[in-house]
């Protein structure tokens, strides 16, 4: 991490170890890494470490927002873009109060057919091929991708614009070295029981803390003066745009701009609205992993916060030139103003 010179105090309520905060600070030269169960025990985390939150930038990664909202849109968004058929949408309808945490076994069965239909194509973005190596282990996915003939290597990675479904296998492969690890100064000593994994069913399952919604947090934040964006793909259908939607409607903050679209080399990236105090982006064809999927665009919707282009609350509105894919301006009530380093305090929600 070294060189690393924006301090970033992280937070997340991610859905793989659902509605906890964390708190990460980077250290020279080790990483730290504590999960917290509280506001004010993340504030400590930084309190203790203030060079790495000197920037005042916030970061919410992979939140599940509230339970009522992100259930009801994974729902919708699976009718919505074909992937389950009216008959079981109008069951879950019939038989789903998603306000209530714990679900009727007829709620349950109708949304077991939801994610059942996910296990051929790939949830995190529903429009990308699914990885077809043997993924008992990662060593063994690893040696699967090792032992196909370059022709067939060649076209499966060229059939999604670069995109690799199998690249969680070859991350576990990759972070399960010893000298990664060493590198990371993780599992220094080699006894840790087990190997890393992208997600873990342990961790998951050993952590109890939940709350049924954040947005009281944001809509203290917001009243707080805090810069928000909400950014989200619009092919992820594990934390969908339309929940994203359902939840930025639910803070009931005043529009200021209207949704629209935002460029990236004269194409449209995605679309954003604008609240007071708040925004909400999309990236069109990224799904849960927005680096992964659209990495430009992520890269300029990042850069265009931090540069704090369109200032507070401000959205973004990006028209790059062909020789040059982030050199942005933003359009902002009618003006357009280039970007400038930012010392104000804010947030940015990775729905993903």
């Amino acid at each position: 991490m070294k060189g690393f010179s924006l301090g970033l105090l992280f937070w997340n309520s991610g859905h793989m170890v659902r509605r906890r905060e964390l708190c990460r600070y980077f250290m020279q030269p080790c990483i730290g890494l504590e999960f917290w169960t509280s506001v004010e025990k993340c504030r400590r985390c930084a309190r203790r470490n203030p060079e790495h939150t000197k920037s005042g930038v916030k970061h919410a990664g992979n939140p599940i927002t509230n339970d009522y909202y992100d259930s009801k849109g994974l729902a919708e968004y699976a009718w919505s873009h074909a992937v389950v058929s009216d008959e079981v949408y109008d069951r879950i309808k019939k038989y789903c109060n998603f306000k209530n945490s714990n679900w009727s076994d007829d709620c349950s069965a109708a949304m077991d057919i939801v994610y059942s239909q996910y296990r051929e194509i790939d949830i995190y973005n529903i429009y990308a091929p699914k990885c077809l190596l043997n993924q008992t282990s990662p060593s063994s996915a690893a040696q699967a991708f090792f032992e196909n003939d370059q022709e067939h290597f060649r076209r499966r990675i060229h059939m999604f614009s670069g995109y690799d479904p199998c690249y969680s296998s070859y991350a576990e492969d990759y972070f399960n070295k010893q000298e990664v690890q060493k590198a990371f100064h993780a599992n220094i000593s080699g006894l840790l029981p087990g190997k890393w994994h992208v997600c873990s069913d342990s961790i998951l399952n050993s952590y109890n803390f939940s709350v049924f919604s954040v947005l009281p947090i944001y809509s203290k934040l917001i009243k707080a003066g805090l810069r928000v964006w909400l950014y989200s793909g619009d092919a992820d259908g594990r934390v969908p745009v339309i929940g994203s939607r359902y939840c930025v409607e639910a803070l009931g903050l005043p529009t200021k701009t209207q949704w629209q679209p935002w460029y990236l080399d004269k194409q449209v990236a995605g679309r954003f609205v604008e609240y007071q105090g708040m925004s909400m982006v999309t990236v069109r064809g990224a799904g849960h992993l927005v680096p992964l999927n659209k990495p430009a665009e992520g890269l300029t919707l990042i850069n265009t916060f931090l540069r704090d282009l369109g200032g507070a609350g401000g959205a973004i509105n990006c028209s790059s030139s062909d020789s040059d894919s982030f050199n942005a301006t933003v359009n902002v009530s009618g003006g357009a103003r280039t970007g400038r380093s930012s010392s104000k305090r804010a947030l940015i929600v990775a729905r993903n």
